[in-house]
């Protein structure tokens, strides 16, 4: 499979260091901007829809996004980040009927989101609690179907971001942490996921920008449940396994880089559903001010069957 091997493309050091001061800072009127893509191969076919009657599958969706983000509010226990949106694409695998009707629907809703405003409440251990979309229509069911995936698609990039860090800042003297909520090991589905991740984190270098390693997995269910033999059972499990590495500079308190995949298979009990492999390849990197970006070009489809599909 492609995706595995992008697995060994990333530099995963094993030896660790005790650090203390290791946090998240957001002052007031502080901004952070990123650059993150997400390549994500989804289990069953997501359907995307424009305002106006018109809906296709996709089978693999690609997100590129530029943001700049800022505290809204600072709390005693989180922040309130508000990220705009500078730069977007959008890219899709149709389901092979839909190739057609999914080019219009990728332009609009990368238009819709452009004017968009992505809200998330980080802990200030750095775990990302929730993810919303602020400034989409909302006023009839098409709208709000529209909302919620956009939503879903959102919280799949800005995962990046999500890397809680030791208790209080202290990595201890094997510079090993575990998290145990992690936002990139949930599926793309309105029902939401079901289960529990066991990730660890793993501290290196002298600083003051430190490699932290992340490797871990875990059994995740859909919260869409089916009757099975008169018996409410979700409609797919998954042995989702993570592995990557970030840079996050003490000093500034903020994410430098960030990439990782996350991959899995379906369980015995979900073969009947007819769903494939769940692969997410991210990345993330620090942009700095006056770096000189083309902009991401228009949002289109993808060839039917996309890339990262097992061959």
């Amino acid at each position: 499979m492609r995706w595995m091997a992008l697995t060994a493309l990333l530099i995963l050091p094993t030896m660790a260091d005790a650090v203390t001061g290791l946090q998240w800072q957001f002052a007031e009127g502080a901004v952070a901007r990123y650059e993150i893509s997400a390549r994500v191969l989804l289990p069953e076919a997501l359907t995307l829809r424009a305002q106006q009657n018109l809906d296709a599958r996709v089978t693999e969706i690609w997100i590129d996004l530029r943001t700049t983000c800022k505290p809204l509010v600072i709390g005693k226990k989180a922040w309130e980040l508000e990220c705009g949106l500078d730069d977007l694409q959008l890219r899709a695998a149709p389901h092979g009927p839909d190739a057609k009707r999914l080019p219009p629907i990728l332009g609009e809703l990368d238009e819709m989101l452009s004017g968009s405003l992505v809200q998330i409440e980080m802990g200030l251990d750095g775990r990302v609690r929730s993810v919303d979309v602020e400034g989409l229509p909302k006023n009839n069911q098409r709208q709000q179907h529209i909302q919620e995936v956009s939503r879903l698609l959102m919280a799949r990039t800005f995962a990046a971001i999500d890397l809680q860090l030791p208790k209080k800042g202290d990595s201890g003297d094997d510079g090993v942490w575990r998290q145990k909520q992690v936002l990139a090991m949930q599926f793309v589905s309105q029902a939401g996921s079901l289960g529990n991740v066991n990730v660890q984190h793993t501290l290196s270098g002298e600083g003051p920008v430190h490699t932290i390693t992340t490797k871990g997995g875990g059994v995740v269910a859909s919260g869409e449940m089916i009757a099975v033999a008169n018996e409410e059972k979700p409609k797919y499990t998954y042995d989702l396994k993570i592995e990557g590495s970030a840079t996050f500079d003490r000093e500034s308190g903020r994410l430098v880089s960030r990439e990782y995949v996350v991959a899995g298979s379906p369980g015995p009990s979900s073969i009947l559903n007819q769903v494939g492999d769940y692969v997410q390849v991210v990345t993330l990197t620090r942009l700095e001010v006056g770096d000189d970006l083309e902009p991401f070009g228009p949002s289109i489809a993808l060839p039917i069957g996309g890339s990262l599909a097992p061959q």
